[in-house]
């Protein structure tokens, strides 16, 4: 091979590689111990500097020996997931006098660069394309000295076990072969808020070596891994209970916080707008005139958004935010002139109140007494829906359809089970 490759001016180096016995007990369990079935128990490693060259190299190979049909891969036209790229071909019947040798012989080509990260694997990115970094560069020369060790071992029958170097890291890759270096075990999910935090916030799934796999399953050095994403997902709180760095785990924790700041926000304003309605405030007016923003700062040196949260976790009531404006008349709904036919409407109203008065349409509440509840807005639902609870923060549950799109956003945990009371 070195005559030849030389001869035709091809600048390259040659290596021998043989098969260790486990890697050939491990092949005889593939092709049923028939030991002649072993088709690249000998083989030769050509090292040249480009892909133009490789191919060269394979051209002048396969005319001076004979090429077994359906043993030629082309991995550099075609890179293994990992990475791997090489061009593999086993030949037989050699010419050329001290080679001849009647079994088959398996010939790697590849470019200096290829064989490096074959050797290292994904961390090669950082010791021969990035900055070249000392830790890096340590660990990839006492593998090689490792490795050594090993063959040396093997040669004179003694075992000696091999210590991963890499063990605290794994290196796995984008489809654009972008690196993230992750600790061992991580999961897709940490892979995905590696790479951004919308990733990450809006991971739907992922693709590992082109599988769709689960979300918390475990991550390999050199896996390409894909996110699938939607714009409606938001972070699960089960992720918290399988990812593995700090990173993706406050990430989460941060998402999830802001979406139940969020409902508390909405829980704090419906529960303020049903405050004030029943004494007669018009609380979208005194927002809308700034009147909400500057009582919110007097009374508490807080702005009215932050009061939202507070009442819907329960830590300030409704009721003192009304009391605010109990002497202003300003704040209250102006009203018509009453005509002769309203005192007849408010007595209507008046019996429709009674009729929906829980009294009378009583909720019933699996596992609690005497519980505060309300009807939620954004489903509205009555005694023909099937129902459920939700318990917030200031002890009242709220009452949704079975199913309802809202509530399924919110915390599972403080889901409960209610009925109508007198539904048949």
């Amino acid at each position: 091979i070195h005559l030849i490759l030389t001869e035709a001016g091809i600048s390259h180096e040659v290596q021998g590689r043989y098969k260790r016995f486990y890697s050939i007990f491990q092949k005889l369990e593939k092709v049923e111990n028939n030991f002649d079935r072993i088709q690249d128990l000998i083989g030769f490693r050509v090292l040249v500097n480009g892909i133009d060259e490789c191919y060269a190299a394979l051209s002048f190979i396969q005319e001076n020996w004979t090429p077994i049909k359906n043993r030629f891969k082309d991995y550099i036209a075609n890179p293994k997931p990992n990475g791997y790229q090489s061009l593999h071909t086993t030949v037989t019947d050699s010419q050329h006098g001290p080679l001849r040798y009647l079994r088959p012989i398996e010939i790697q080509i590849r470019t200096h660069k290829m064989h490096r990260m074959a050797e290292y694997g994904v961390a090669a990115h950082w010791l021969y394309k990035e900055k070249r970094q000392p830790s890096i560069e340590k660990k990839a020369g006492q593998i090689e000295v490792s490795l050594a060790e090993q063959s040396k071992a093997e040669s004179h029958n003694e075992t000696m076990p091999l210590i991963d170097l890499f063990s605290e890291n794994i290196y796995v890759m984008t489809p654009a072969r972008e690196i993230r270096e992750l600790p061992q075990a991580a999961t897709p999910v940490d892979f995905a808020y590696a790479i951004h935090t919308e990733v990450g916030n809006r991971m739907t799934g992922a693709k590992t070596n082109g599988n769709i796999t689960r979300l918390d399953s475990s991550l390999q050095s050199g896996d390409t891994v894909e996110i699938l994403t939607s714009p409606r997902q938001e972070p699960r709180k089960e992720w918290l209970d399988f990812v593995k760095t700090r990173h993706a785990r406050n990430k989460i924790k941060h998402a999830l916080h802001e979406r139940d700041r969020e409902v508390r926000r909405k829980e704090g304003l419906e529960m303020l707008e049903r405050e004030f309605k029943s004494h007669g405030l018009n609380l979208n007016r005194l927002i809308r005139e700034g009147r909400m923003e500057k009582e919110s700062r007097l009374h508490k040196n807080q702005e009215f958004e932050h009061i939202l949260f507070s009442i819907g976790d329960g830590s300030i009531r409704s009721e003192e935010v009304r009391r605010w404006f109990a002497d202003d008349p300003s704040s209250v709904t102006a009203s018509t002139p009453e005509s002769p036919a309203q005192p007849e409407t408010k007595a209507k109203t008046r019996k429709k109140r009674i009729a929906e008065s829980p009294s009378t349409n009583k909720i019933l509440v699996d596992g609690m007494d005497n519980v505060m509840t309300r009807i939620a807005k954004c489903c509205s639902p009555d005694k023909s829906h099937s129902i459920q609870g939700y318990l917030t923060l200031e002890r009242v549950i709220t009452i949704h359809k079975y199913g309802c799109a809202y509530l399924q956003k919110l915390t599972p945990e403080r889901m409960v089970k209610v009925r109508w009371g007198n539904r048949k």
